[in-house]
């Protein structure tokens, strides 16, 4: 049972990967104190939106979800 639980989350912490590279989401290491060790979208204008890595799984999250539905009604 263990093994299909570590089987899972790697996975999941693939596809995850996968879709902050697809998203051209980068991790800021400026000096900008709120900011620093947040993400946000590589071609972002200036006034780009900076996310913890727990929001961004979230966004992930509801992106999966929406893929489930989808898949649901075809």
């Amino acid at each position: 049972m263990g093994d299909i639980i570590i089987e899972t989350m790697k996975k999941v912490a693939i596809k995850f990967a996968e879709w902050v590279n697809k998203n051209r989401y980068v991790k800021y290491f400026g000096s900008d104190a709120p900011n620093c060790d947040k993400w946000y979208v590589s071609y972002s204008p200036p006034d780009r939106k900076y996310y913890t890595t727990d929001e961004l799984y979230e966004l992930f999250i509801e992106d999966e979800r929406a893929l489930l539905e989808k898949s649901k009604t075809i």
